[in-house]
C-alpha cells in the first residue's frame, strides 16, 4: 500500500450514501464514480478506520482470509485497531505495518478482484508488486483511495441480500417480487453496464460480485453427483454406485440429503463470508448423461452406466429431487439447488481431451446416447412415459459432434434442446473453456471472436472458465457488428434467471432457513453405509464362501487383508474410496479398519493382519513376500485390488480391462498360496470400469466401486452377511480379448464387430464373464404369475408378477423387465432392452406381488432416421433377477405377445 493519513484525516468516502445506514458490511473494491463526498477516517488516538459510526474490522482472534468488514465501533476490540503507513495497512497489535517486517495486513482477492482479505503480504509481496493487489494511493483531491492496476477505490458492501429491505437496492425495480422472475432478470440486466454483463457472462468459478448493485458473488463450480464439494460434508458412494443399486427410492433419499448440505452449507458460509459470495447452489457438475459405452472410458465412475433407461431412471430422479422446486405464497417457483447436465454431445472419453471429434449417425444417437439427455432436460412425459427432470442447465461439451463443435452446434443447442426437447434450461460451456477451443482446437472458425460469435448464435449464455481473452473477443464481436447487444442481454437475462429461481434476490423464499446440522449428520452417515452395502454387487460366490456369518467367524483364528486398496497408502490415502468430484468428510472408513471392526465384534481372538502387496501400478518383492507369509499363515485371505483415479480418471482413460500388471501378480501369488492352503481367497475390486478377472483364481468376487466415506463398512456388511447383496452390475464385465474386437474410444457406432454394451453385444465374437444386471444374493427367489396387459389406449404395458424369497434369510431383490422385439430390416436392434426395474425387500418365505409399468415407446425400435417405430410381430417379455441372454441366472420367466 502507498498510503499518506493523518489523524482524523478523510480517507474514503462511502460507497453510496443509502449504505451508511446498514448494520454493517464488507470493506470493498468499487468503482470510483459510484462514491459520494462523505467518507471514512482515520483516528490515531483509538487506532480506527471508521464510518458513520461503524468500524472497519478483521475477527480476532486472527484467522487468515478472513474479508474485512464493517461493524459497529468496539475501542477495546483489536481486530478494529489498525496501523496505516509506509505502504500497508496492518493491525495495530503488530510492531510495524511494513512488510519486510512480516506484517499482516489487506490485499485485494486476486480472484474476484474484489473482497479485501487479512493476509502476510511479506509472504505475499513479490506477487503484489507483479499484480498490483496491495496498492492503494491516497487521492488529496477525492478523499479516496485508488488502485493504481485497478483503477478502483475502496468503498463498503452490503452483506445484507440484495433485495433485503436494507440492501441499496431493494427499491429497483428488479427486486420488485411481484414481477416474474423472467421479468426481474430483464429489469437488472437492464441496469448493468457492458463491462458488468461480461463480468456475468463468464465465470472463473466465482461469478464476480456487483457491489454497487449488492450483488453477490456467485460460485457456478460446485459439483453433487455424490455429496457436496465441500470440507466436513457426507461423501455418499459414487455415480456408478448408485447407478448399481437399482433403486431409485435410494437415489431420492442420498439426493434429498445431498441437496439439503448444500443448501446448509451455503447459508453457513453466507453468514461467514459476511454476505459476500454464494458458494454451493449451482451443480455443474450435476448428474452425467454421457453412458458407459466403452468398458475403456475414464469417466465411468461419474454415470450410473452402460443402459439409456437405468441412466435416465437415476439421473431423472436424481434431477428432481435435487432441484426440488417449491412455490411461495405468491406462486413463484424456486429451486433448491440447479443442476447442469453433462456432457452434451459425446465426450464419452477423457484422454483426447484436444478435443475429440467425433460422428454418431441418427440411428446410434436417439438409441443410445440422446435418450438420457432429453429426460433429463424435458419437463412433460419422455420416452419412458415418466415425467421429465427439466435440469435447469445443461453443458456443451468440448467434442466436435458430427463436424460442428458441441457449442456452437445449433442441431444440437437449437433443433434438439429447444425444439425437440422444449427446453428452456441456461446452456454453459464445458471448463477450460469449449468455447476457446472452437477456434484454437478445432480450428472450426479463423479466430476467437468468431469462436464467440458462433456459440452465442448458437445458443451458448455462460462462458465457463474464461476472462479477460474471451471478454475482449466478445468486446470486439460487438464491434464489428458480428453480435448485437441484444444477444449479450439475452445470455445474461437466462443467467440471473437460474440465480433468481435460487432464491438469491428474495429475502425470504422456501428454502432461505435451513437446518445446518444436516451437515455431516448422523442420519446421513447411516444413508452413506446403506448406500455403500447396497450397491456392492457380489459376482462369484463359490460353495458359499459368503457370508463370514458371526459363527463362521468365530471359528476363524485369522484374517489377512491384503493389496493396495486395503488402506489406499499408494493412492492417495482416504481419496481413493472417493475417486472425483468429492468433498472431504469428517471421517473415512477403509477396509482394513472395517475388517478389524468385524472381526473383533466377533471374537476378540481373531488376529487382522495386513499387507501391501503391491502398489497400484509397481510391484515390489518384499512387500509381496510379505503378503504371501500373511496368506499362508491365515484362515481366511481379503484381497483388495482395484484401479482408483491412477488408471481411470477425467484425463485417463484405460488401454486393457484387467488390474495393472503388479496387481495381477500380487492376485496370482495369492490366489496360488490359497488354493495350496486351501483357505478362502474373497476378492474386492475397488473400480468403476469393469475389471475382467480369471474367476478360477478367486472363491467369491465383490466388486466395490468407489463407496465414499462409508466404502469399508459396506462391503463389511455384506462378508458377515448383516446385508444380503442386492446390488446388479451396472456395465457388463467383458474378457480381456474384447477390446481385441471393438473399434477405438472415438468409434461411437454401437453394432459394429463385438457391438457396445449388453444391448448389441455378439456373443459370437466375445463372451462376457458377467453380464449387465448380474448379481448374487445370499438368498434366492422365484418368479410366477407373469402377465401382461396394455391400457386401452395402447400407450402402456403393464406387467404383473409375482416374486417369492425361498432362501434362508430377509433380502432386497432387484426385479428386471427385458423385452426383445421383431428386428427392422434395415438397421439393428438390441438384442435386449431394459424396460423396467424396481429394488423389492422380500421376507424370507414370503411372496411379493408386483405391477409394473411400461411405456410402449420403449419398446419401438429406432430406424435409420432417429425416429422409435413399433414393429408389427411377435415380443417376448422377460422377467427375472438378471437379463435372458445370462447364462448364471436360472429364475427368468417369459410371455409373448403381439403388436
Amino acid at each position: 500500500f502507498v498510503i499518506m493519513a493523518v489523524s482524523e484525516k478523510l480517507l474514503f468516502p462511502l460507497l453510496i450514501a443509502s449504505i451508511a445506514l446498514l448494520c454493517c458490511g464488507d470493506v470493498s473494491i468499487v468503482p470510483c464514480t459510484e462514491l459520494s463526498a462523505d467518507g471514512w477516517r482515520y483516528s490515531e488516538s483509538d487506532k480506527s478506520i471508521s464510518i458513520d459510526n461503524k468500524c472497519a474490522e478483521a475477527p480476532w482472534p486472527f484467522v487468515q482470509l478472513a474479508p474485512i468488514s464493517l461493524a459497529p465501533c468496539n475501542r477495546s476490540n483489536p481486530g478494529q485497531q489498525w496501523t496505516i503507513g509506509d505502504g500497508a495497512v496492518g493491525f495495530a497489535s503488530v510492531t510495524s505495518a511494513v512488510p519486510s517486517n512480516n506484517t499482516w495486513g489487506w490485499v485485494i482477492d486476486w480472484s474476484d478482484k474484489q473482497t479485501i482479505w487479512m493476509y502476510n503480504i511479506a509472504e505475499a509481496i513479490s506477487f503484489c508488486k507483479a499484480n498490483g493487489n496491495c496498492e492503494f494511493v491516497f487521492d488529496n483531491t477525492t478523499g479516496s483511495f485508488q488502485n493504481p492496476e485497478l483503477k478502483e477505490c475502496i468503498g463498503v458492501r452490503s452483506n445484507a441480500s440484495t433485495c433485503d429491505p436494507q440492501s441499496p437496492s431493494s427499491k429497483m425495480d428488479f427486486c420488485n417480487a411481484s414481477k416474474s422472475f423472467e421479468e426481474r432478470a430483464a429489469l437488472l440486466v437492464a441496469n448493468l453496464t457492458l463491462t458488468e454483463k461480461l463480468q456475468l457472462w463468464t465465470v472463473r468459478t466465482m461469478h464476480q460480485g456487483i457491489p454497487r448493485l449488492n450483488i453477490k458473488g456467485f460460485n457456478w463450480d460446485s459439483t453433487c453427483i455424490h455429496g457436496p464439494p465441500f470440507h466436513n460434508v457426507t461423501v455418499f458412494a459414487h455415480a456408478i454406485n448408485q447407478g448399481a443399486t437399482f433403486d431409485t427410492d435410494l437415489i431420492s433419499r442420498v439426493s434429498n440429503a445431498t441437496a439439503a448440505e448444500m443448501r446448509a452449507y451455503t447459508q453457513m458460509t453466507l453468514r461467514q463470508n459476511h454476505g459476500t459470495a454464494i458458494q454451493g447452489l449451482s451443480c455443474d457438475g450435476g448428474p452425467l448423461a454421457n453412458n458407459a459405452h466403452d468398458p475403456r472410458w475414464g469417466r465411468i465412475s461419474e454415470t450410473y452406466g452402460e443402459d439409456p433407461y437405468l441412466i435416465t431412471r437415476m439421473g431423472v430422479m436424481a434431477t428432481q429431487v435435487m432441484q426440488q422446486p417449491l412455490q411461495d405464497k405468491t406462486g413463484r417457483i424456486f429451486l433448491r439447488t440447479s443442476q447442469t447436465t453433462r456432457h452434451y454431445m459425446g465426450y464419452h472419453q477423457s484422454n483426447q481431451m484436444n478435443p475429440p471429434a467425433i460422428t454418431v449417425d441418427d440411428h446410434d444417437l436417439f438409441d443410445q446416447y440422446l435418450p438420457a439427455y432429453s429426460a433429463f432436460q424435458e419437463s412433460g412425459e419422455t420416452w419412458i412415459g415418466e415425467t421429465g427432470g427439466r435440469a435447469e442447465a445443461i453443458m456443451c461439451s468440448y467434442a466436435s459432434f458430427n463436424g460442428i463443435p458441441s457449442c456452437a452446434n445449433e442441431r444440437l443447442l437449437k433443433s434438439l434442446l429447444r425444439e425437440r426437447m422444449q427446453s428452456e434450461c441456461l446452456v454453459q460451456s464445458d471448463c477450460c473453456d469449449s468455447i476457446s477451443s472452437i477456434f484454437s482446437q478445432h480450428h472450426y472458425v479463423n479466430s476467437l471472436e468468431d469462436a464467440v460469435t458462433v456459440a452465442t448464435k448458437a445458443g451458448t449464455q455462460l462462458c465457463f472458465e474464461c476472462g479477460e481473452t474471451q471478454i475482449a473477443a466478445y468486446q470486439q464481436a460487438l464491434t464489428d457488428g458480428k453480435l448485437n447487444m441484444s444477444d449479450l442481454d439475452q445470455a445474461i437475462t437466462r443467467v440471473m434467471l437460474t440465480r433468481m429461481r435460487l432464491g438469491e434476490f428474495d429475502p425470504e423464499h422456501p428454502y432461505s432457513n435451513v437446518d445446518e446440522t444436516v451437515l455431516d449428520s448422523t442420519a446421513h452417515r447411516n444413508l452413506a453405509r446403506e448406500l455403500a452395502s447396497a450397491s456392492v454387487v457380489l459376482a462369484q460366490n463359490t460353495d458359499n464362501t459368503l457370508p463370514l456369518t458371526p459363527e463362521k467367524l468365530q471359528k476363524l483364528k485369522s484374517i489377512a487383508v491384503i493389496g493396495p486398496f486395503a488402506t489406499c497408502e499408494s493412492d492417495g490415502g482416504n481419496e481413493c474410496y472417493y475417486h472425483s468430484y468429492n468433498g472431504q468428510p469428517s471421517y473415512t472408513i477403509n477396509y482394513l479398519d472395517a475388517v478389524k471392526e468385524m472381526a473383533s465384534t466377533a471374537s476378540p481372538n481373531i488376529k487382522v493382519g495386513y499387507a501391501e502387496g503391491s502398489g497400484v501400478t509397481t510391484a515390489n518383492q518384499a512387500s509381496l513376500t510379505d503378503a504371501i507369509n500373511l496368506a499362508q499363515n491365515s484362515d481366511v485371505v481379503i484381497l483388495v485390488l482395484g484401479l482408483g483415479s491412477d488408471i481411470e480418471a477425467e484425463g485417463k482413460d484405460r488401454y486393457f480391462l484387467g488390474f495393472p500388471d503388479a496387481q495381477e501378480q500380487l492376485l496370482g501369488n495369492i490366489s496360488a498360496v490359497c488354493k495350496k492352503t486351501k483357505n478362502s481367497l474373497i476378492l474386492v475390486s475397488v473400480s468403476a470400469g469393469p475389471v475382467a478377472v480369471n474367476v478360477t483364481l478367486t472363491d467369491a468376487i465383490l466388486y466395490a466401486g468407489y463407496g465414499g466415506q462409508e466404502a469399508g463398512h459396506g462391503v463389511t456388511d455384506i462378508l458377515n452377511g448383516s446385508v444380503s447383496p442386492s446390488a446388479r452390475l451396472p456395465v457388463t464385465v467383458y474378457n480381456a480379448n474384447y477390446i481385441n474386437h471393438v473399434g477405438g474410444m472415438l468409434d461411437y457406432n454401437i453394432t459394429t464387430n463385438a457391438g457396445r454394451t449388453y444391448r448389441y453385444l455378439n456373443v459370437n465374437i466375445s463372451s462376457p464373464i458377467f453380464w449387465f444386471g448380474y448379481g448374487l444374493s445370499y438368498s434366492s427367489f422365484e418368479y410366477s404369475g407373469l402377465k401382461q396387459s396394455f391400457t386401452p389406449d395402447n400407450s402402456t404395458l403393464m406387467v404383473h408378477t409375482q416374486v417369492s424369497n425361498n432362501g434362508s434369510c430377509d433380502a432386497h431383490e432387484v426385479i428386471q423387465v427385458y423385452v426383445k422385439g421383431p428386428p427392422l430390416p434395415t438397421v439393428p436392434t438390441p438384442v435386449y432392452n431394459l424396460v423396467q426395474f424396481k429394488r423389492v425387500w422380500v421376507p424370507k418365505g414370503a411372496t411379493v406381488t408386483l405391477s409394473m409399468n411400461v411405456s410402449v415407446t420403449q419398446i419401438k425400435a429406432v430406424d435409420a432416421t432417429g425416429n422409435r417405430t413399433l414393429v408389427p410381430g411377435s415380443y417376448t417379455l422377460y422377467v427375472g433377477g438378471g437379463q435372458p441372454n445370462d447364462p448364471l441366472v436360472s429364475n427368468i420367466i417369459s410371455n409373448s405377445f403381439v403388436m
